[in-house]
């Protein structure tokens, strides 16, 4: 499993950012992300790079408060627009990469 973050700064731990092997498989485990916001807030995303976890749905949105929030609003929501595909992965790249498929 890999784990990749779109707009988030990785101060110093770059090596972090879709890394694959940094979470062991198979194994119980927390994984803690050591994310240097450098005053960093905002809504991000973020999904697999591996075996086409990516397709099959392993993705979803990072949400950064500022320690002091500039506006007043009464409700957020988060709003998540993507491609579904019918198939999982696996039978998708079995279409997708054959002699039937130019």
């Amino acid at each position: 499993m890999t784990l990749h973050h779109h707009g988030m700064f990785f101060n110093s731990t770059s090596w972090q950012d879709g890394a694959i092997g940094c979470i062991p498989v198979g194994q119980s485990w927390d994984y803690i992300i050591p994310v240097s916001t450098s005053n960093q807030s905002g809504t991000y995303w973020w999904h697999s790079h591996a075996n086409g976890q990516y397709v099959d749905g392993l993705r979803a949105p990072i949400v950064i408060h500022p320690p002091e929030e500039k506006h007043q609003y009464d409700e957020e929501f988060t709003v998540i627009l993507g491609d579904w595909y019918h198939d999982d992965h696996a039978t998708l790249i079995k279409q997708f990469i054959s002699v039937a498929n130019p």
